[in-house]
């Protein structure tokens, strides 16, 4: 059984250190831009340890499928990375590796703190959180 019930419709409400986090991953000024800017939403499934993520910011949508303990490629920052989603306590964990060996690796957490999804974000010496408020 899951630790954690992620089910539900996030919207972004707060960011703390997401352009420096930004800068280290080497996105674009206008990308950056939009998301500093911008209140994704996050749109999650969860049966178990089997999720479907929707990401909608603006007119760039992302959605991915994943499953605890199963390794899953995915474009994320321009590049091409490598992770194997695993819980940690009651956090979801990515470690994520570039495939090409180019940058640096980028650990994303997510947890559930007093009914909110804070996602940190870590680059190097960088960390980043945004938070998310649940809408639905």
């Amino acid at each position: 059984m899951a630790p954690v019930d992620f089910t539900g419709t996030w919207k972004a409400d707060r960011s703390e250190n997401f352009e420096a986090f930004l800068n280290k991953v080497g996105v674009s000024y206008f990308m950056k831009k939009i998301a500093v800017n911008t209140h994704p939403t996050l749109v999650m499934d969860q049966k178990e340890d089997n999720f479907k993520a929707k990401f909608s910011m603006g007119i760039i949508s992302k959605e991915s499928a994943f499953t605890i303990g199963i390794e899953m490629d995915f474009d994320e920052f321009k590049k091409k990375m490598k992770t194997t989603p695993a819980w940690e306590g009651s956090k979801l964990v990515f470690h994520c590796v570039p495939v090409d060996g180019d940058g640096d690796s980028v650990i994303m957490t997510r947890e559930i703190v007093d009914g909110e999804l804070v996602q940190e974000m870590t680059c190097g010496e960088v960390t980043a959180k945004r938070i998310f408020k649940r809408v639905a």
